[in-house]
């Protein structure tokens, strides 16, 4: 609860130092009209951007650190506490529900964005914080905890045992492969979902003169609405099959199958239906995800620690993916951006995460 509080004033902030389009305000900024980068292949859309001192993109930079940190501390106590109140035998449908409400939040998130110009800046800022706000005095009062801790003496804790529980897990090697899955999954998950916009932009063909950030929207709710759509079903279907490791695997290839068929379709409609398939193979793994780590953990009373470790699968490919995909992208850009070679290689390399993800279930003992 503390950990939320601290994110709505942190989003408060943000919100006065956000980038903005012309119609809202935010922090101190002057619009200027730029011109199309080279080899743009939509020549009749246009692009505003405006200029801003260092001041505020120094305190958004800051504030969104912040903001990751925060937001981590919440996500950890959040898994640790389903973990804690989920049933044995119904493991693959509480991850299956949980990957569900994550889907349709990002859906709502992608929706969002398609009328973000008209609603502006302070508004959505606002909405978010009062959403997180809301659902977290829901959990806090409506869900009654019990205490893991045991024996734990919290007052003699030190450096040294915080660095031993967290490198506990990472002894056992079915944990390692399911934190190395999870990791590569998030990596091509965000390499493709980080670049899309700028991909959108720079080399589809865009029907009607619609923008950018509505195809990027479009496309976004897509992915997310028909991974939402088998979640319930699959994870059910892992319980009853008790099987987890073929809902992965195929979830990864059929990920690795839509990056590659990316790597050379230009015509948008065509774009939105490999979405839609990419979509229902995420759909097939976040669905069994959280299953997953219930399934390898070694200690039940020690949930939170574990998962705190696990949660760095999803945490560092945020701060990976997206710098390895820009250099990417900048610098191959450059060697034949008519070909768009940047972004061929962009999800061929998003396509080898997937492979890899799907790949290493394969080497976990405890999970069929």
């Amino acid at each position: 609860m503390i950990s939320s509080v601290l994110i709505c004033i942190v989003l408060f902030g943000m919100a006065w130092a956000a980038p903005t389009f012309p119609g809202c305000q935010s922090g101190f900024c002057d619009f200027v009209n730029v011109t199309k980068p080279l080899c743009h292949h939509n020549e009749t859309s246009c692009l505003t951007v405006k200029t801003e001192s260092m001041l505020n993109y120094g305190f958004y930079f800051v504030a969104f650190m912040a903001m990751s940190g925060l937001w981590a501390s919440i996500s950890v106590a959040w898994n640790g506490l389903i973990g804690d109140i989920t049933p044995r035998h119904l493991r693959g449908f509480v991850s299956g529900m949980n990957g569900l409400m994550t889907l349709l939040g990002n859906g709502l998130g992608a929706l969002w964005t398609i009328y973000y110009r008209d609603i502006g800046v302070w508004q959505t800022y606002a909405l978010m914080s009062s959403v997180l706000f809301i659902c977290s005095v829901i959990t806090v009062i409506g869900v009654q905890e019990v205490s893991s801790l045991g024996n734990l003496d919290v007052a003699h804790l030190d450096i040294r045992r915080v660095f031993q529980a967290y490198w506990r897990p990472l002894k056992d090697w079915d944990f390692v492969w399911v934190f190395l899955t999870r990791f590569f999954m998030q990596m091509g998950v965000y390499t493709f979902m980080g670049y899309q916009y700028y991909w959108l932009y720079d080399v589809v063909d865009l029907p009607h003169c619609m923008s950018p950030e509505t195809a990027t929207g479009l496309l976004s709710l897509l992915v997310l609405v028909t991974g939402a759509i088998c979640g319930p079903f699959s994870g059910h279907l892992s319980d009853r099959w008790q099987r987890r490791k073929p809902f992965v695997l195929t979830g990864g290839l059929v990920m690795a199958v839509c990056c590659g068929f990316s790597t050379w379709i230009r015509t948008y409609y065509v774009i939105v239906g490999i979405g839609c398939l990419l979509g229902l193979g995420y759909g097939l793994y976040i669905t069994v995800d959280y299953a997953l780590l219930l399934d390898v953990l070694l200690d039940e009373a020690s949930n939170g620690n574990d998962m705190a470790v696990w949660h760095q699968s999803l945490i560092l490919p945020q701060f990976l993916a997206v710098p390895i995909a820009g250099v990417l992208v900048d610098g191959l850009q450059h060697v034949d951006c008519k070909a768009a070679l940047g972004y061929v290689v962009l999800f061929v390399v998003a396509a080898l995460y997937f492979t890899l993800g799907g790949l290493f279930i394969l080497m976990v003992r405890k999970v069929r």
